[in-house]
């Protein structure tokens, strides 16, 4: 979602059924916004080979580009367009975890500096529903993939590694802004750009109910299946059947108190059967409208070493002071965050000592968009 959110919405944007594909995006023929991310990491200790491990977009050290880029969009009347497309460590990312970049790298290089594209078309008898083809993000999870709508600077454990980050495919959305939203994907598996994937061989589906009242509630499930690639060997061609089933439920009160919960849930048929679960929960308390405090902890546990490669059951805890200004058309965040990453074996590369069983980071970032 684009950068330039409400200041004061008080749930995360999210996943689910409800997710807005054009928040941000006014009423004008074609409309250009751009997003800027940088960070500075710091992580105690010092591994040689100079990144952090189980990190979503923020796997660098010292002073990186996490994003720049740029969206051209159009709200759909009758139909609509959008485009976001960067570079920096999230398209970097991207490609990472693309099931036919080894096949066909260049196509995956070009291919992740495209974080959306996609066309919608709003059926006249029927503008409550909106029909999506392209590439979009997931609606599995509560975290975006920018981290400016997001309570913590960094993505989760639950984000990196128990879920998907985008598909190619197809999605329509039949709902309001209050009450009950529902989603019908038909998509090309996990991470895909047309090539790679499993031939349109997934589906999946998601229910939102929000509550705009006295204490605005939102909760959301979604549930995804297909033929997926293992996600330690993405380089290997087989595939075997996987689901996945998300849920989570965020509140606020007062829009001071916000708090929010997930659980991601997923079952993969390879080696005769693996499984993979994990919970979070937020919270964020606003000391005044520009500044804000962040907690999130979480549990994940891949104790069949599916999707991290080592049987181990994995905790963070991770604290972020975001300060936000807007200054006419330009919105801009700062971020101050403490993470500690813990697996129950060692598994985080030390300068000093080989692997450790700890991964302790300190980050500084800088956000901008208009």
């Amino acid at each position: 979602m684009l950068a330039a959110v409400c200041l004061s919405r008080p749930a995360l944007a999210g996943g689910g059924a409800a997710t807005d594909a054009y928040q941000g995006i006014g009423e004008r023929t074609i409309e250009v916004h751009g997003l800027l991310d940088v960070y500075a990491q710091h992580d105690f200790e010092q591994r040689a080979g100079g990144g952090t491990k189980f990190r979503g977009f923020d796997d660098a050290t010292g002073l990186s580009l996490g994003l720049l880029r740029v969206t051209v969009a159009h709200r759909p009347d009758v139909v609509g367009f959008r485009v976001d497309a960067g570079v920096g460590d999230l398209p970097n990312a991207f490609m990472q975890s693309d099931p036919g970049a080894t096949e066909h790298p260049g196509y995956a290089r070009a291919a992740s500096y495209v974080q959306q594209a996609f066309v919608t078309v709003r059926p006249p008898p029927a503008p409550e529903l909106a029909i999506d083809a392209g590439k979009f993000s997931t609606p599995v999870g509560l975290e975006d993939n920018e981290s400016s709508t997001n309570w913590n600077y960094s993505r989760s454990l639950l984000f990196t590694l128990a879920e998907p980050t985008y598909h190619t495919g197809a999605r329509a959305t039949y709902g309001r802004r209050e009450g009950l939203s529902l989603s019908a994907f038909w998509l090309d598996g996990w991470n895909t750009n047309l090539v790679g994937g499993d031939g349109m061989r997934s589906v999946g589906a998601a229910a939102t109910w929000r509550s705009d009242g006295l204490v605005p509630v939102e909760a959301a499930v979604v549930y995804e299946a297909g033929l997926e690639r293992e996600p330690a060997h993405l380089d290997n061609p087989a595939e075997s059947f996987r689901h996945e089933l998300d849920a989570y439920v965020s509140t606020s009160i007062r829009r001071r108190l916000e708090m929010a919960a997930t659980l991601d849930y997923g079952r993969d048929a390879s080696g005769g059967g693996v499984s993979w679960w994990g919970v979070a929960g937020y919270m964020r308390y606003r000391f005044a409208p520009w500044i804000a405090v962040g907690v999130r902890g979480e549990h994940f546990s891949d104790t069949d070493g599916f999707m991290t490669g080592t049987a181990q059951r994995m905790a963070g805890l991770t604290g972020t002071v975001r300060v936000e200004h807007r200054i006419g058309p330009l919105y801009m965040i700062g971020w101050l965050e403490y993470r500690r990453d813990g697996s129950d074996v060692p598994v985080f590369p030390s300068q000093a000592t080989g692997l450790v069983l700890h991964q302790d980071t300190l980050t500084i970032a800088f956000g901008a968009a208009f």
